[in-house]
């Protein structure tokens, strides 16, 4: 039987990857069993389906038992498969997809693999689970589903389950999905592996003398070069830190700021950020040149045309305008001296050339356009805690939506309060929205967006990427090796 029945080796574009393809068939894939088993594992093709029978006590731990069928690729890669089925031999049964640093039994690894069934495994409660040896002789470790909210999302639904296990760089992650179409993150890890690996097909039957047996169809392999992202600073605000990423993922710069979350790139390269309860400017070289602080937290800070700096405090509910010196010139209040709005009253705000100001209001779900001396001239309700808002040239107004709601999101509102555009939470087939923060609206049209990975969904999603008005992804950043989560970016290339 061909092995095309089985079997695609894609030529295609695909969100933002660019594949090549690969000059050799899944034919030239070995199987081989890993550790120590006085049964060896076999395969079949069977009615389309590859069949491998595999014992082994288990991939964990220190050492690892299994059978594996595998292929030698070099640089990224994107490895789908659907499992058909698995054999209940033992709870912790497994069958995924592997890439490997070298075959023997205590090499590093990570693998990306479903269970049986979807009953409770110590601290697994769904049907699958990434797991991962940083070095060789290590002890693995897990990372596990977390069924708060993602409910049953990650359950295996044999045989309506596909795996998938793609590389960019040192970052591997992991999707699962019931359809083959719309992929859902369950993971994204960074570890630094050698540039050519062990990658395929990996099976235990978690017992040395009794087998089980996994059913796959639909294997895809792809050999991916993943467009680069530009250069960028961002606010960590979970590690209250701002970084300068360069182009190839280094970080090249970093300072502490506690709670940053609005950051941009002034005309003479300095950055402003929020630090909390105050405002810096800093030069490349950290020397502070511009410096206020409150009481207030504050979230929101904007350099105006005339060198003065608009501030937005949150719990004061005080619109700012300050001088170089430090010096207060202005006070718009939204609030009595006698009210504290709270940590949610506001957290994006901007300053327009007809005087006016745009405000999100957080917990409030709503942003408000006040007039020069504070007075509501309009309000966008907006369900999902808006985080940060943007007037572009033609009156639109664009909204970043956190997670109030479970149904983060980016709105584009019209003059007359009609949506014209929005990208919703799971409608692009690799990225799931988790808590939509800052933006930054590029000259083309296109916007760079940030996925604040905070409340429990740390490694499930991209921090930052970029997207046209055609929802096409243009980049994504998601190197979780130094930063936990980015509330705010500015291209370093494209400053507007």
């Amino acid at each position: 039987m061909k092995n095309t029945i089985f079997v695609s080796i894609l030529l295609s574009f695909n969100l933002f990857i660019f594949a090549e393809k690969l000059d050799k068939s899944f034919s030239k894939f070995k199987l081989i069993d890993i550790g120590y088993s006085a049964n060896s594992g076999k395969e079949n093709i069977l009615g389309g389906q590859l069949q491998i029978e595999a014992f082994g006590k288990d991939i964990w731990g220190k050492h690892d038992e299994f059978t594996f069928k595998y292929e030698k690729l070099k640089g990224d890669f994107d490895f789908s498969v659907q499992v058909e089925s698995l054999t209940a031999t033992d709870a912790y049964t497994k069958a995924g997809i592997m890439a490997r640093a070298n075959l023997n039994d205590s090499s590093q690894h990570v693998i990306f693999h479903v269970f049986p069934d979807n009953r409770v495994r110590h601290n697994n409660n769904g049907g699958c689970e990434f797991q991962y040896r940083l070095k060789t002789g290590e002890d693995m470790k897990a990372i596990y589903p977390d069924l708060k909210t993602a409910g049953k999302l990650y359950d295996v639904t044999f045989p309506k389950t596909w795996i998938r296990l793609k590389r960019s760089g040192n970052v591997f992650i992991s999707f699962i999905s019931d359809d083959n179409k719309k992929w859902h993150q369950f993971s994204s890890f960074t570890i630094l592996m050698p540039h050519e690996l062990y990658v395929g097909l990996a099976v235990t039957a978690h017992n040395s003398v009794k087998s089980t047996k996994a059913r796959f169809k639909n294997i895809q392999v792809q050999k991916i070069k993943t467009k680069s992202h530009p250069a960028f600073v961002c606010t960590d605000y979970t590690q209250g830190k701002v970084f300068v990423i360069s182009a190839d993922g280094k970080k090249e710069w970093e300072y502490p700021a506690e709670k940053c979350n609005d950051i941009s790139i002034l005309p003479n390269g300095n950055f402003l950020f929020n630090t909390g309860h105050g405002v810096k400017e800093l030069t490349r070289q950290k020397e502070v040149v511009f410096s206020y602080e409150s009481k207030s937290e504050i979230y929101a800070c904007q350099r105006l045309p005339n060198g003065n700096t608009f501030v937005g405090e949150c719990n004061t509910g005080k619109l700012l305008e300050i001088n170089p010196m430090g010096k207060i010139l202005k006070t718009v209040k939204l609030l009595p001296d006698s009210v504290d709005g709270g940590y949610a009253f506001i957290r994006n705000a901007r300053k327009h050339a007809n005087g006016n100001f745009l405000v999100a209001h957080y917990g409030l779900d709503k942003v408000c356009e006040y007039d020069s001396i504070g007075k509501l001239v309009r309000k966008i309700p907006i369900q999902g805690g808006p985080h940060s808002v943007i007037r572009l040239e033609n009156g639109n107004t664009v909204i970043a939506c956190s997670d109030h709601n479970g149904e983060p999101k980016i709105v584009e509102i019209d003059p007359k309060d009609e949506i014209v555009w929005q990208l919703t939470k799971s409608e692009l087939p690799d990225i799931d929205l988790k808590f939509m923060t800052g933006m930054q609206y590029m000259p083309n049209g296109n916007f760079v967006l940030t996925n604040w990975l905070g409340h429990n969904q740390f490694g499930t999603a991209p921090h930052a990427f970029e997207i046209t008005r055609n929802k096409k992804i243009m980049w994504i950043y998601n190197d979780n090796s130094f930063v936990k989560t980015i509330s705010n970016i500015a291209l370093l290339t494209h400053n507007k």
